[in-house]
């Protein structure tokens, strides 16, 4: 049952060794390798086990980082969630590119619990956000309505021509050129790009993003707005 939930073989093993016995550190991450070298009798509890869903799931986030960081590992992964990812779209799984699983899978980061999740969790990453929905309202209301074609413009006359420097520097180059502060930029591009008021950092996003597709999204984004 656990296995078809999506959580990984190495996380149920690590979890079932800590329900009865205490390793001697504060370490609670183990490999199977490291259970064999850490685990003795002595460390076993008389207690009564409590089982913790929520302790499970930290350490299936995990150990799914560290496997995803393994190249023995990860391919598979890849795969697995590539797959998951197309049954949640609609996608054929022939058009979600590997590539693009691998980048999704590194910024949903530590927010992902099994991979069957990615989709819902950066949805984004596999096609133009929505941009009437009350998530992508909830971050354009943080930035004062006056705001927002200015600071679009200023996008969109950015990124006609090539960026050379830092996405960091080029976000403050475009506040500059708005007039307005730095952070409004930064809302307006998650806006754009996701459509949602949280998630990756903003200049992670726009490196995983073709230049491309950030230019279609504030295109669309501008459109969105002058509809309104």
């Amino acid at each position: 049952r656990y296995i078809d939930d999506g959580y990984l073989p190495e996380s149920l093993v690590n979890y079932t060794a800590l329900l009865g016995w205490h390793p001697q550190t504060p370490q609670e991450l183990f490999t199977l390798r490291q259970l064999e070298q850490s685990f003795s009798l002595a460390g076993l509890s008389r207690s009564k086990s409590v089982v913790s869903r929520e302790r499970l799931d930290w350490l299936n986030r995990q150990h799914l980082r560290a496997a995803l960081a393994d190249p023995d590992k990860s391919a598979g992964l890849i795969q697995q969630a590539r797959a998951e990812v197309a049954a949640a779209s609609g996608l054929e799984t022939a058009s979600v590119r590997p590539e693009t699983v691998a980048t999704a899978l590194r910024l949903a980061g530590d927010r992902l619990t099994f991979t069957k999740d990615l989709y819902n969790a950066v949805p984004f990453m596999f096609g133009d956000p929505a941009l009437d929905t009350t998530a992508a309202e909830q971050a354009l209301i943080l930035v004062p309505h006056e705001f927002h074609i200015p600071i679009l413009d200023a996008l969109e006359h950015a990124l006609a021509s090539e960026v050379s420097e830092s996405w960091i520097g080029f976000a403050k180059s475009v506040a500059a050129a708005a007039q307005v502060p730095t952070k409004h930029v930064m809302m307006m591009l998650r806006f754009a790009l996701t459509g949602e008021r949280f998630g990756p950092k903003i200049p992670e996003l726009l490196d995983a993003l073709p230049v491309d597709s950030i230019k279609r999204r504030i295109r669309s984004a501008k459109t969105e707005i002058e509809s309104r």
